[in-house]
């Protein structure tokens, strides 16, 4: 498995019973971005970055949230 595996990553988290927010499949999309915004190379094709920012914010204050919950 690739890190930047998006999929795998989900799929992994999913088969180890750990809890994912509501539209984190949606996240898959970016996968074929990752290697590829590392070189700062700009797409235009990647549609409603929006939806995504939006997905990947709930997910970063969810996780936050696990992990203070873990720690307390």
């Amino acid at each position: 498995m690739k890190k930047d595996d998006i999929k795998e990553i989900i799929k992994i988290a999913i088969n180890n019973n750990i809890e994912m927010i509501d539209g984190t499949e949606l996240l898959i999309d970016l996968t074929s971005y990752a290697v590829e915004g590392r070189y700062a190379i700009i797409h235009d094709d990647l549609d409603d970055t929006n939806k995504y920012i939006k997905i990947l914010e709930e997910l970063q204050l969810f996780v936050k949230k696990q992990i203070s919950s873990e720690i307390i």
